[in-house]
């Protein structure tokens, strides 16, 4: 039970993250808001492995655990991150976040295509429902390439999957989180500093707010994991589109334009991510 709560307070703390960002986002240019988010995340990360002793155990960490690791936090938090905030910015978290929850759609066809697993019934039709939930954001007055964007961070985040699950050291997931972190916000303050958007032009408070609710939500996802069984924790924690569209109605109506259908096919995509996870 106690490994269901972590997973429901992780898609609580991720819906939170979301308000924040486009609380945040109403100030700042995405891009050194990205930056200044993962900064803060990466900051409360480092207290939580030198908390927890990892950099004191014997761990064996292989060129390959840092590699795998490094590429998915350039792919998950550079690339991924990036994106969501972007799609944020366009078309609102609630609809951004929704997009992004694809993450499953998309682990489940590289599992198909890359690890040769067979497709079943319930992930077609997951597949289908979720398709059709995103379609209904089409027919909203929103920015196109905002949709396409989150589409493309859920894919990212997907794919980073894969690399970290080849490359996480079992003996310290917080380390390991550490080390892909790290290699993301590297390249992410390299390509701020070329387009000269390192600083945020105003330092607000939801920026800290923000970052403080991703590294707890993630703290709390990685709970779970080691707590109940991966098919129970991933649709819970999935579940934080909801989350996001309910603190929007409940905190930033004026910013959210957030209509019957909208929740309708928020409701249909995670329905849809959890039936292609189950299958």
């Amino acid at each position: 039970m106690l490994g269901e709560i972590f997973a429901l307070l992780s898609s609580i703390f991720w819906g939170l993250n979301g308000v924040f960002v486009r609380k945040a986002l109403q100030d700042v240019n995405p891009l050194s808001g990205t930056l200044f988010i993962l900064s803060i995340n990466t900051l409360w990360l480092v207290f939580l492995v030198i908390a927890d002793g990892s950099l004191s155990k014997n761990l064996t960490i292989g060129f390959e655990n840092v590699i795998f690791l490094a590429l998915a936090g350039l792919i998950q938090q550079f690339m991924g991150r990036t994106m969501t905030y972007f799609s944020v910015h366009y078309i609102g978290s609630s609809r951004a976040y929704t997009g992004t929850s694809t993450r499953i759609f998309f682990s489940a066809i590289l599992g198909i295509i890359v690890l040769g697993e067979k497709p079943t019934f319930l992930v077609a039709f997951g597949s289908a429902l979720m398709i059709f939930g995103l379609y209904i954001f089409t027919t909203e007055d929103i920015r196109r390439e905002g949709l396409a964007l989150s589409l493309a961070a859920g894919f990212m985040y997907g794919l980073a999957a894969i690399f970290v699950k080849k490359g996480i050291i079992e003996e310290s997931v917080s380390l390991s989180n550490l080390i892909s972190l790290l290699s993301g916000v590297s390249a992410l303050f390299l390509f701020s500093a070329y387009k000269r958007k390192v600083k945020p032009e105003k330092i607000s408070p939801y920026l800290f707010l923000s970052g403080t609710a991703l590294f707890v939500g993630t703290y709390f996802y990685f709970l779970s994991l080691s707590t109940t069984p991966v098919i129970i924790a991933v649709p819970l924690s999935n579940l934080y589109p909801i989350f996001t569209t309910l603190f929007s109605l409940l905190f930033i109506q004026s910013l959210e334009k957030i209509a019957l259908k909208t929740i309708f096919g928020v409701v249909l995509t995670v329905f849809g991510a959890t039936l292609v996870y189950l299958g």
